[in-house]
């Protein structure tokens, strides 16, 4: 079983698990309600927050940003992180609003970054995702680049533990290895936050969201060494939950081609990589973040909302009960005088 390293200097947030939430995943309610100034996190949303970064040429088909598996066009909102997708969201018939990514509303760490440092971030699979990528060539490549910085650690998602993805490869050459998000922690993204803010460098092998987050939060990002890819097969387990995803499409946007045509400059070696703090702020939506009080308007989180709800839920406790002490004859009767009229 995978021990976690453990990195003396490193400042990070206790982990606290709890039930995969589907809307608010890696944490994100938790962040907001903070954000919001409430004691306890409420227990209702209506509606999907995209909870990674999805760069603008992924806005073809509205799958990419939100699962079609879960949404509804008449009834849920899709809160996007910028405006390009809000558009894109409403010229295809949903109810869209740009309020930025969850991690956009997490707070600074206060920490001091490392001079000289490396994060390493992995290609990351999921529980239900198979992959071969080049697993061991990878490790040799970062390997390489030891006599370049002061202190190189790695950090791989909950799913490629399950899957001992990464793992041997890097712990066999001396690297300490951590555990960066987990959909079911709740510090999830103030976890993300506190190590791209420690970081002096971050680089990664695969589209993803830590290009993203490591440049808004200041850290020098790249994309380096041998590229890990998406393959049809390593969705065997979900396509027939998502029949209508264009999964070639999917494979293609995330391929070495597409990102190096659309993210060609984070193509570099680790020490020569440059900081792009506004590149990264503006993907993330930092400029959409709302405030506390028009957060709560748009989550319904506010106090006449939770009452509303409260009340509709005592109502709703009492007709079932009414209904439980009801006679069966006079449910029938009841159901017989509804089909008559």
């Amino acid at each position: 079983m995978f021990k976690e390293s453990q990195v003396d200097w490193l400042k990070l947030p206790a982990r606290e698990y709890r039930k995969l939430n589907e809307r608010l995943q890696y944490g994100a309610d938790k962040v907001v309600a903070e954000y919001c100034g409430l004691k306890k996190i409420p227990n209702y949303f209506d509606g999907h927050w995209q909870h990674g970064w999805i760069a603008p040429y992924f806005n073809v088909h509205v799958s990419h940003v939100i699962p079609e598996k879960i949404l509804n066009k008449s009834k849920e909102i899709c809160f996007v992180a910028r405006l390009d997708q809000e558009d894109f969201y409403k010229k295809n018939g949903y109810l869209s609003k740009a309020i930025g990514l969850p991690i956009a509303y997490t707070q600074p760490s206060g920490c001091v970054r490392k001079k000289g440092s490396l994060l390493v971030m992995p290609a990351h699979s999921n529980e239900y995702t198979k992959h071969r990528w080049k697993f061991e060539q990878y490790a040799d490549e970062i390997n390489s680049l030891k006599s370049h910085f002061s202190e190189i650690v790695v950090c791989v998602h909950k799913g490629c533990v399950a899957n001992n993805y990464w793992i041997n490869e890097f712990a066999s050459r001396g690297f300490p290895v951590i555990i960066g998000a987990d959909a079911k922690d709740k510090n999830s993204l103030t976890r993300m936050r506190h190590l791209m803010e420690q970081f002096e460098f971050v680089t990664t092998n695969a589209y993803g969201s830590c290009i993203a987050y490591g440049a808004a939060f200041g850290a020098k990002v790249s994309i380096y060494g041998s590229f890990s890819e998406p393959k049809l097969e390593d969705f065997s387990e979900i396509i027939h939950l998502y029949e209508k995803k264009p999964w070639d499409e999917v494979i293609y946007l995330q391929s070495e081609i597409k990102t190096r045509e659309e993210l060609n400059e984070f193509f570099t070696h680790p020490v020569l990589a440059k900081e792009r703090t506004g590149w990264g702020s503006w993907q993330i939506g930092s400029d959409n973040v709302l405030s506390p009080s028009e957060l709560r308007k748009y989550f319904m989180w506010n106090k006449r909302d939770m009452f509303l709800r409260h009340i509709n839920k005592k109502f709703w406790l009492f007709e079932i009960e009414i209904a439980k002490r009801t006679p069966k004859s006079i449910k029938n009767f009841l159901i017989h005088l509804r089909k008559t009229q």
